[in-house]
């Protein structure tokens, strides 16, 4: 209806990955589109499959954001740290990913589970949420830990993805501080902070 009528308008939305192919991205462009927020979650194929994005694989998230960039429209990638299945070496799928997407800005947060959901009702049954200050349920503080991630590990991921997102952006760094950044998490991977 915007292109059809002609509207002078710009827009930026939020969507999933499932939910767009070129089709719709060309109308989207046409439409005045100039940026989309994805939900990313994951780059590790095993996470994304166990309920994280379903219908999402990180072949579908490399050719999306292909065709997103082939379009003119800019893409704010969204992560989190901290999912139940998640493990040191899932995050550091995401983190290889991530230096290889053609977006252009990124938000990463630590899992914050909200009392009422079922990532609330499981962590407290599980004994992981180590937190109820909600002063600090916002996504930029740690309030609980997995089976596999502490607090620690969570807040340290997170910060390592978006330092990582931001050195591998074209002309910010050089390579050997990128790969002294990747050398660091091969570490924390291997044997933790």
């Amino acid at each position: 209806g915007i292109s059809s009528r002609r509207l002078p308008i710009t827009f930026w939305c939020e969507t999933r990955i499932n939910c767009l192919d070129a089709e719709v991205l060309d109308a989207m462009a046409h439409a005045g589109c100039k940026g989309i927020n994805f939900g990313l979650e994951s780059g590790d194929d095993d996470v994304l499959k166990s309920g994280a994005k379903a219908g999402v694989d990180v072949k579908k998230i490399r050719s999306i954001l292909a065709e997103t960039d082939r379009h003119g429209i800019v893409s704010h990638l969204l992560v989190v740290v901290g999912l139940p299945q998640e493990t040191r070496k899932s995050i550091f799928e995401t983190y290889t990913l991530l230096g290889e997407l053609p977006a252009r800005t990124l938000g990463v947060t630590g899992i914050t589970p909200f009392p009422g959901t079922a990532l609330w009702n499981d962590a407290e049954k599980r004994g992981w949420v180590k937190s109820k200050d909600w002063s600090l349920y916002g996504g930029n503080h740690s309030v609980m830990t997995t089976d596999h991630l502490s607090r620690d590990d969570i807040r340290f991921a997170a910060g390592m993805l978006y330092e990582y997102f931001g050195l591998t952006r074209p002309g910010a760094a050089p390579i050997d501080h990128i790969e002294a950044h990747r050398e660091r998490m091969r570490r924390w991977v291997e044997h933790g902070i």
